[in-house]
């Protein structure tokens, strides 16, 4: 897995002029705080479990729809893109080691291996990154649909010492420049309470013995990603003229 390290002061300016009018939102149940960019809100949370329990009528997997809060622009309609969901792993710290030892390849076979026998639309452009600063995995991936186009995903994965908090972002590909880099910030807002707080291991780090390992995680956030993405596609989108890739509308 390649490893980088973020232009902290890029982010940090970045983050004081974007987020001058921001919302920052505490959940002392699940330990973070989040600071949203101007104009984005919090998804209703009776909305959010209505539309979890539509998903698993279709995908009974509850570890693909596990959303605990979501995240969208406020001018959209619910669960248009771009939005961004939250799952939280509470069972057990992972090392880094077990994650540097996760590739683009190992993940991607474990997505096929795991998405066998569904008819899920093609993944294509997977890579995965570990910010060992801000113990941030990033992992990204794209879908294309015939009537959507391109949707890209990007998931920030933040370590905790008892699990981690993922981050699944989602936006249409002629939308990148503009959101990417806000759901990056998004992201890299998020602060956790002290007894979360990831602590390396360094030369001590060992492989995680949790019989779940780092492939494992990222192919089920790309899983949830993609039975979403089919869920807003019939819910939506079932009369919308199909995809131009010449305006990339």
């Amino acid at each position: 897995m390649q490893i980088i390290k973020p232009t902290i002061v890029l982010i940090l300016l970045f983050f004081t002029v974007h987020n001058s009018h921001s919302n920052t939102i505490s959940y002392p149940e699940y330990g973070y705080t989040i600071t949203l960019p101007r104009g984005w809100a919090e998804i209703p949370q009776a909305a959010l479990e209505s539309y979890k329990k539509i998903l698993s009528k279709q995908y009974p997997n509850p570890e693909y729809i596990d959303f605990v809060k979501g995240y969208q622009l406020q001018s959209k309609e619910l669960f248009e893109y771009p939005y961004v969901f939250v799952k939280i792993d509470v069972s057990g710290k992972f090392s880094e080691q077990s994650i540097r030892q996760a590739t683009n390849e190992t993940i991607s076979k474990k997505v096929k291996e795991m998405s066998k026998g569904e008819n899920y639309p093609d993944i294509s452009k997977m890579t995965t990154s570990y910010d060992s600063i801000s113990h941030i995995t990033w992992s990204t991936s794209e879908v294309y649909d015939n009537d959507l186009g391109f949707i890209n995903n990007l998931i920030g994965t933040k370590l905790t010492e008892s699990g981690f908090i993922q981050f699944l972002g989602y936006v249409r590909k002629s939308d990148i420049e503009k959101y990417n880099f806000i759901i990056r910030e998004m992201i890299y807002s998020v602060k956790l309470d002290d007894n979360l707080k990831y602590k390396s291991l360094g030369i001590n780090d060992v492989s995680a013995s949790r019989g779940i390992n780092w492939e494992k995680v990222v192919a089920n956030s790309i899983l949830g990603g993609l039975i979403a993405f089919i869920y807003s596609f019939t819910r939506k989108n079932r009369n919308r003229k199909p995809y131009d890739p010449r305006t990339g509308r």
